[in-house]
Formats: C-alpha cells, sequence, structure tokens
C-alpha cells in the first residue's frame, strides 16, 4: 500500500529524553453517520524511550474537520483555532513503550474528500523539557468510494472517468486555429494581409493598439501608452513567427483585469512576486491584488509596528503567541525556518520594488490589509506590545490595541472557526492603527514615485453579533476619510457594500463607493451592486478562484467549498456588462500552497489563459472570427495546448494536465482526453499506467470485471491516472495516483 508523507521535517530539536514518534493516518470512511468522518491513527514508538502517561502534548494542522471526544477515550484531540489542533493523554492512556504501537479510532465532524487533506505539520513536546520534536507523519492512500464520496455530493460529483468523458467530450471536436501566429488573448480584428489600417489612434479606445505589417514594414499606432506596450507585446509573438503580413486592431472590453495572490496564509516570495508580474504582463492583465495581511499571519514591514513582522510574519511552537503565532496549515514548529512558507514579510524595499516593477508591466498594485474580521494576526501582535509595554510605557501598550479588555468576550465562530478574530471597531486605538498602517502603505508609494489606486479594505466573512452595523459604519466612515486622505479609492469584497456609509452619490468613480469584489457563484449580488451605483470587479468562486481544484477527486490539490473551476469553465463563462462592472479577477488564496512557487502556478495555468481571454473580451464573438466563424470552444481550447503550454515548458513555467475520461459500453473502453495532442497510456490489471504502457488509439475490448486505469501525458507532463473500476455501487466510481508535485 502506497503511503503518502504529510509535513515537511522542519528538524529536530536535540532533546535525548523525547521518544522517537511517527503517525499512520487513515480515513476510514465519510459520513459514518450524517456529517461524521471515522479516521485510524496508529501511534508508532521507533525509540528507546517511552512516551509516558502524561506531561506530554501533539501538535498537528488539519483544515476543515472538528475533532469528538468522548469519556473513556485514550488521547483527547481538540481543536485550538481553526486549522491548528493538539491532543493530549487522557486519564486512561497508560503510556507508549519503545518499540511498540497503539491504534486509535477517532470520529471528525466534517468530511475528507482529498488524500492531502489529512493531518500535517505534527510535533511533541514534554512538559519536563518544553522542547519541540518533529513527528512525521504517513497517510494512506484512499481506495474505496466511501472515502472520496459522501451523502450529499448530487451537487458536486466526484470526478470518476463517466464524468470527465462527459465533461470534455465537446472540447476533442475541433482542431487548433491554423494562423500565422496564435495570439492570447484575441485580438478584436485579425487579417493575415498587407494593407493599412483606416482607423486612426484617436479612434480606439483606451489601451488600445493597431499593427499594420506588410512585407517587413511595421507600423503601429495607439491610443496611449498603455495600448503601445500591450502593441509591442503583439509583436514580441510576431516577430518569432518572422513578421508576417497582418492588420490588427485590438482594446479590451474591460479596464480591470486582474489576479489576487494570498501571501498572508503562506507567503510567496518578493522573487516569485516578480516571476508572477512577468506572466500577467504576458497575457496582458493589468492588476495585482496582494492580500497581505490575515487571521494567520501579517506580511508587509509597517514602521514603528515592528511587532507585525517580528510575530505576525512567523509561525511555530508557542503556548502565549507572544514570539509568533501559532501553526496553521502547513504546521511545524519552527518559526525561524524560512524555507517554511508559514514564515516570512515583505519589507518596505521588497515592497517598493514590486511597485516600481509592475508600473514597468503597465499593472497596478493594490494592496489588501482585510478588516475588521480575518484581523487575528494584527490582534494578537497588538496584544503582545500590550503586554510588552503596560509596564513601563502604558501610551505605547495601548496605541495601536485592537482588543477591547473591558468588553465580555463573545462567543463567536468566523467562517474559517476563529473565535477572536474581529478587532475591536469601537476603541479610538483600532482607527489609530489603521491610520498608522495606510499611511506607512501610501509612503511606499511616493517613495518608489507610484500614484497609488485602490486600497483593499476587505470587510468580508464579519462573524455576526460581534458588533452592529451602526458600529461597523462608524468605523469604515473613519476609515473612508484615512484611505481617500492617503490618495487611495476604497474597495473590498462584497460584503463592505452592505455596511458601507451611506452617500447621496450614484457615480463610483468618485471614490465615495468602494469597488467592490463580487465572489459569490451567481452574478446576481454583482449586478444588484451595480445597480447601485457601486464599481464591480467579477470574481465569481466556481470560475474565478484558481486555489480550487480542477476537478473533484482525490489527489487534486486546492479546496472546493465553490465547486471546481477546469479551465473551459473560466473561458465559457459569460460576464454581465455594464458601466459598472469594471472587469474580472482571479484568485489564489494560500490556504492549500506548501511552499514552492510551482504550485502556484499549477494553479494559475492554463486557468489564466481563459481569465485573459475572458477579461480582454468578455464573449467570444467580441474577438476576431476565424474563417468567418466565431472560434469555438474546441478551437480555442486546442490553440491554448498547443501553443500556449509549448511556451510555458520553454520557459520553465508549471501547468496542470488533466486527465483522462473513460467510458465502457459493451465491453468496450473509450478514453480521451482534453489536451488535444496528449497521450493516453493505460493498463488493464489496475497497475499505474508509466512512460511504458500501452498506448491509447482506439476503443479497447475489455473483460467483465476489469479495472481500467490511464494517464494523459503531454510535454513531459503527466496528469493524475483516472480507474475505472467494474462493480462500484454507483457502477463507475474512479479514484486517482501520485500528484506531480508537493502532496499539498
Amino acid at each position: 500500500m502506497g503511503l503518502l508523507l504529510a509535513g515537511a521535517l522542519l528538524g529536530m530539536s536535540a532533546v535525548q529524553a523525547a521518544p522517537k514518534l511517527r503517525i499512520h493516518w487513515a480515513l476510514v470512511q465519510n459520513d459514518i453517520e450524517p456529517g461524521v468522518c471515522l479516521t485510524k491513527w496508529t501511534f508508532i514508538n521507533d525509540g528507546t524511550t517511552p512516551l509516558p502517561g502524561t506531561g506530554w502534548t501533539i501538535y498537528y494542522c488539519q483544515l476543515s474537520v472538528n475533532p469528538e471526544y468522548k469519556a473513556g477515550d485514550l488521547m483527547h484531540f481538540e481543536r485550538i483555532s481553526a486549522s491548528s489542533h493538539k491532543i493530549t493523554p487522557t486519564e486512561m492512556f497508560a503510556g507508549l513503550a519503545a518499540g511498540d504501537t497503539i491504534t486509535l479510532d477517532v470520529r471528525f465532524k466534517g468530511a475528507i474528500l482529498k488524500e492531502n487533506a489529512g493531518p500535517e505539520g505534527a510535533f511533541l513536546v514534554l512538559d519536563s523539557t518544553g522542547a519541540p520534536v518533529t513527528i512525521p507523519i504517513e497517510a494512506e492512500r484512499f481506495t474505496n468510494s466511501k472515502q472520496w464520496s459522501r451523502g450529499i455530493d448530487t451537487w458536486y460529483k466526484y470526478a470518476d472517468g463517466e464524468l470527465l468523458y462527459e465533461k470534455f467530450l465537446s472540447f476533442t471536436a475541433g482542431s487548433a486555429i491554423r494562423e500565422p501566429v496564435f495570439l492570447l488573448p484575441r485580438p478584436k480584428v485579425v487579417e493575415w494581409t498587407a494593407r493599412r489600417s483606416t482607423r486612426s489612434s484617436g479612434q480606439l479606445p483606451p489601451e488600445g493598439y493597431i499593427i499594420d505589417i506588410s512585407y517587413g514594414s511595421v507600423k503601429i499606432q495607439s491610443s496611449d501608452s498603455v495600448g503601445q506596450y500591450y502593441a509591442e507585446k503583439t509583436m514580441e509573438r510576431l516577430r518569432k513567427a518572422g513578421l508576417p503580413n497582418c492588420h490588427i486592431e485590438d482594446w479590451p472590453d474591460y479596464p480591470f483585469r486582474g489576479f489576487m495572490l494570498d501571501i498572508a496564509r503562506n507567503f510567496t516570495r518578493k522573487a516569485d512576486i516578480l516571476r508572477l508580474i512577468d506572466q500577467m504582463s504576458d497575457y496582458k492583465l493589468n492588476v495585482l491584488h496582494l492580500h497581505l495581511a490575515d487571521d494567520e499571519a501579517w506580511r508587509l514591514e509597517i514602521p514603528g509596528i515592528p511587532e507585525l513582522t517580528e510575530i505576525g510574519s512567523k509561525r511555530g511552537y508557542t503556548t502565549d503567541e507572544r514570539n509568533c503565532m501559532l501553526p496553521y496549515y502547513g504546521g511545524g514548529w519552527n518559526d525561524k525556518d524560512m524555507s517554511n512558507s508559514a514564515n516570512g514579510f515583505l519589507t518596505r524595499e521588497d515592497f517598493k520594488e514590486i511597485l516600481r516593477y509592475a508600473q514597468e508591466h503597465y499593472i497596478q498594485v493594490i494592496p489588501e490589509i482585510d478588516i475588521p474580521g480575518h484581523s487575528r494576526a494584527a490582534i494578537k501582535c497588538m496584544e503582545a506590545r500590550y503586554h510588552k509595554y503596560i509596564q513601563n510605557d502604558p501610551s505605547r501598550a495601548y496605541q495601536y490595541l485592537l482588543t477591547d479588555f473591558n468588553r465580555p468576550k463573545l462567543d463567536y465562530n468566523s467562517a474559517q472557526s476563529y473565535k477572536d478574530n474581529v478587532i475591536a471597531v469601537n476603541l479610538t486605538s483600532a482607527q489609530n492603527f489603521m491610520e498608522k498602517v495606510i499611511g506607512e502603505i501610501r509612503k511606499m508609494y511616493t517613495e518608489a514615485g507610484i500614484k497609488p489606486t485602490y486600497f483593499h479594505l476587505g470587510g468580508d466573512e464579519v462573524a455576526k453579533g460581534v458588533y452592529t452595523d451602526e458600529q461597523f459604519t462608524h468605523f469604515l466612515v473613519q476609515l473612508q476619510g484615512i484611505v481617500t486622505d492617503n490618495g487611495f479609492y476604497p474597495a473590498g469584497w462584497e460584503e463592505i457594500a452592505a455596511i458601507w456609509p451611506q452617500t447621496q452619490s450614484e457615480q463610483p468613480s468618485d471614490g465615495k463607493k468602494p469597488l467592490c469584489n463580487c465572489w459569490k457563484v451567481s452574478q446576481k449580488k454583482a449586478q444588484e451592486l451595480s445597480d447601485q451605483g457601486f464599481p464591480v470587479v467579477l470574481s465569481c468562486a466556481n470560475v474565478l478562484y484558481f486555489d480550487h481544484v480542477y476537478v473533484r477527486h482525490q489527489e487534486e490539490t486546492g479546496l472546493y467549498w465553490a465547486g471546481s473551476c477546469e479551465v473551459m469553465d473560466t473561458y465559457l463563462f459569460e460576464p454581465i456588462r455594464n458601466e459598472n462592472v469594471r472587469g474580472l479577477e482571479a484568485h489564489v488564496f494560500a490556504e492549500t500552497l506548501r511552499g514552492n512557487y510551482q504550485q502556484v502556478e499549477r494553479y494559475i495555468f492554463p486557468r489564466l489563459f481563459a481569465l485573459s481571454e475572458r477579461a480582454w473580451n468578455a464573449r467570444p464573438e467580441s474577438a476576431a472570427k476565424f474563417q468567418g466563424h466565431t472560434v469555438t470552444p474546441a478551437e480555442w481550447n486546442a490553440s491554448i495546448c498547443k501553443h500556449e503550454l509549448k511556451r510555458l515548458q520553454d520557459n520553465g513555467i508549471h501547468f496542470h494536465l488533466s486527465q483522462p475520461g473513460i467510458h465502457v459500453e459493451k465491453n468496450y473502453a473509450t478514453m480521451i482526453t482534453s489536451v488535444p495532442g496528449a497521450v493516453i497510456r493505460y493498463t488493464l490489471d489496475g497497475t499505474e499506467p508509466t512512460a511504458t504502457s500501452a498506448v491509447y488509439s482506439s476503443p479497447v475490448r475489455v473483460r467483465q470485471g476489469t479495472t481500467i486505469r490511464a494517464k494523459a501525458f503531454y510535454l513531459g507532463k503527466e496528469s493524475n491516472s483516472t480507474w475505472w473500476i467494474p462493480n462500484e455501487s454507483d457502477n463507475k466510481k474512479a479514484s486517482t495516483s501520485t500528484y506531480n508535485g508537493s502532496t499539498y
């Protein structure tokens, strides 16, 4: 049975008395009863020192589930906060001798549908030493549908071979566009002939350009400097093709074509952010939204409040969060390990370099500090500052305090299961804090020579009942003044509109109403807010949250609360259009990122191609026709697979490769892939397909009871493998094998 290593081995403290433990974890079944899953935890003592019956704690991280505890259990599994958990011995536990093993059945509220959603980042702390020691976790692979499914899966079906076959079938009926150069996003007008434009640059919309090439002679017109830049981006591709004769007219349908990267929950380093800017620029995206702070960490240096990065940019073993934050997500005890994406921040100089580099690529940077919810990191940092100064310098202790110690503690639970992540909006010090933070960020823009645009205040998922809407609105009145006084326009998630101070203005351009990222699956809220005069950016989670799984099966990485998001789901998205809909923005939130930018690239490519296309051309028919007809989805899909995936490979950029679909009828198996040009290799004995397995070329005869496994291979990449398993309860279930990359 295969094993996954879950949790990086971050190093081990030299504690001679500590037992040498490891954990073997397995999911038994989801919905052992409605809403409850059953797991097996096997604790193995490989050392020569026993684990005592008392006086220790094991810490670990796990998303989305909450352990149950009942009297008589040997160990008490307990959620500390959100994804941070601990295990302690009960009076029933007698210890674990050297060389011994103990297995426990543990129930959790919730469901675990993916192999990489198990526990990770475990470490042991003995009371006698207080020193953390890493515990490796081995996670069993899933082997049956009771693990990768649950009772409420009717709305969000498992990606078995039959589902993938049906999903991808229509995209196999087209060939790549046969033109001298494939241009992405597709221009408004493309003619592969030598002629001069009758349109002048003054007739072009903003960011527009015209290119005429006639037997090596090039003429470029543009409406502005941005249009000139995009013309040059198009020329880069034309030059590589030898400057074919052409006439091109082009401009974007939306002025806002954005991408958001969450560097708070898990950190992405400056060099990789610069790499992201290059990639965005290549596809004519023009807004980089950086999510800089959240419940789990703070990632930007703020002069005068050093605690934000001295404490808030690190996660590890702590009993009071006065030196670092609790270990969330990937976990681990070592807050000094800078190879762990839990740790790190952008200095002022880093941020200014990012601003300048983005400006060179005609990309504006929107900073986000998410308040008044999603603020646990800032709250805990300011509590640590309070305790540091309260005895000797009370004014500094209270200066930026975000906790009202005089207010009774409320029992609330945020969307991510935090009970202490809402700042005290009634405190003047909370206003002082935001004034300081926004002012310091404004200085970074000034020193970088960059004009600020929007400042994103978050405003989403504030736990109900902590403060009244009136109190939040009063706080936002103050923030609105701070934001505008610093030269920014306000922005937030769609929830911010409900508590934004009322204004008579119906013109969104005056900055009185915040730019709203509308993230719900339906565009109903976006339509409603745009009708009320709010400027809107479409951020619909089911087609624009690129941290979601491509399809729902157990080896995919990413979240799935809004469903799955395949590249063609994004391409087929039909955004609403009116004067207040400014554009589209895709997102990668970082709960499932684990320390390398390659994973970010696999999340965004090839989906970024569809974002680029739809943000530039609101509908396929907005773009140039091909051979007299609107480019079909199948033709577009075949073109990006042939041209753009090859371009990624040539530039060392990682991408996700979709797995095949399998359909069995009358003892014949038909296999397809959504990637024209990919090779499908398969086995009929249940073994893992490899680069030497049989190549699929035509329907394969299969005997009754045959287990089929298939993988796609393309440009040096290989997909997850699809299984077709006979005699499952639904007759056609699948599972997958090795994911090519980290386990998250």
